[in-house]
């Protein structure tokens, strides 16, 4: 079985993949942090809450900001994962055409051999290192 390790990211990789989409996809400049924190709790800064829940409130706030912060994570690692299965299905596919087009090549020589004429290309692939060294 593959080792796939290379292809695992890790939390900050994602959060650093992200972050440079978010500055391409919507042009944003000056600081990217700050921009992320004022359109995740939109008028905090202003907020006033009694002392008694506050600490509450704000436990809350942070953790369902981790939890959207893994979410997004989590759908990037899904979608990088999701391509590399793509691009390996299409390594495959065209793998699968070679060896079909080499099988096709295989059975008119066969044909060709059958009535016997000799097939064009059979002494140099007879005298090639490839069946030299498959002997």
């Amino acid at each position: 079985m593959s080792d796939y390790s290379e292809y695992i990211l890790t939390d900050r990789e994602v959060e650093d993949m992200v972050r440079e989409s978010a500055v391409r996809q919507y042009n944003l400049t000056g600081d990217v942090d700050q921009l992320a924190e004022d359109a995740f709790f939109p008028g905090t800064e202003d907020m006033e809450v009694d002392d008694s829940q506050g600490i509450e409130k704000e436990v809350n706030v942070v953790k369902l900001e981790k939890s959207r912060q893994s979410a997004r994570e989590c759908r990037a690692r899904k979608k990088l994962r999701y391509q590399y299965l793509d691009d390996m299905i299409e390594e495959r596919e065209k793998a699968n055409l070679l060896l079909r087009e080499e099988l096709n090549k295989y059975v008119v020589w066969c044909q060709q051999l059958d009535s016997n004429q000799v097939p064009a290309g059979l002494k140099e692939f007879l005298s090639s290192d490839r069946y030299q060294g498959s002997s």
